[in-house]
């Protein structure tokens, strides 16, 4: 099966919209109020080059297109205008941070070791199948069914996991000095 010419612009194209849409999302998700003169530069990046009107115009094209589908929404603070994430959008904006999650491996490992721990209830399976899987992609190896562990620091990423599956009270982030036995953990993310 072929593809035609005009059909893998129309992919190209929603490819670049998919890259713009979420970096406008992600943005607004992390700063919490997304100036239009703040959202240029960063959009800009990925279009790539300098500021253009048709740049300008086709990233306000994907904000508007994104207001639509009632992921942001348009606000005015004082004499400034710019976007807010609506309770879709923080979820869609989320799940994006958790696709771009990495803990960061230091030079030297500090000696302690990164606990995960839960309790979830059966009424919450999904979430709690969903947590095991992101922690398994980042790495972390389990313990037991409900603790997971890493050595490397990882507060700010289990803080947005926790906020993504809203598992607030559910999970618990500890780091330990000292754990027995833990010569097979070492071995397994090569510490020495």
């Amino acid at each position: 099966m072929s593809i035609s010419t005009k059909e893998l612009r129309n992919l190209e194209r929603n490819q670049r919209i998919g890259k713009v849409a979420k970096t406008i999302l992600y943005c607004a998700g992390s700063v919490g109020f997304l100036a239009v003169a703040v959202m240029t530069p960063n959009v800009l990046q990925i279009l790539g080059g300098n500021k253009t009107k048709r740049k300008e115009w086709y990233m306000h094209e994907v904000a508007h297109n994104l207001v639509n589908r009632g992921l942001l929404k348009k606000v005015n603070r004082g004499k400034r205008s710019g976007y807010e994430l609506t309770a879709k959008g923080e979820e869609s904006a989320t799940g994006y941070q958790l696709k771009r999650l990495v803990i960061n491996k230091p030079w030297n490992w500090d000696g302690n070791w990164r606990v995960v721990m839960f309790d979830i209830p059966e009424i919450r399976k999904r979430a709690r199948e969903e947590l095991r899987s992101t922690l398994i992609t980042l790495g972390f190896i389990s313990l037991q069914k409900s603790a997971w562990i890493h050595p490397y620091p990882c507060a700010d990423i289990i803080t947005i996991i926790k906020r993504k599956f809203n598992l607030r009270n559910e999970v618990l982030y500890m780091e330990v000095d000292k754990l027995e036995n833990d010569h097979w953990l070492r071995d397994v993310f090569m510490l020495r």
